[in-house]
């Protein structure tokens, strides 16, 4: 029965690892630089009373 434990444990390690391999494949790490611009998300709310709909409204500003 220990056999069949050690077993099943070394194929989950060996399954996790190349899960997290297969993850991390395409991902990159994106760090801006101190001076770079960047697209800054906004949360917008809808304002009946002057007809805006923040569903319409840009995302990023």
């Amino acid at each position: 029965m220990k056999k069949v434990f050690e077993v099943v444990r070394s194929n989950l390690q060996k399954t996790s690892r190349d899960q997290g391999r297969y993850y991390s494949l395409r991902r990159r790490e994106r760090k801006p630089a101190l001076v770079s611009m960047v697209l800054l998300r906004q949360h917008q709310l809808s304002i009946a009373a002057e007809s805006f709909a923040a569903k319409l409204a840009p995302k990023f500003d």
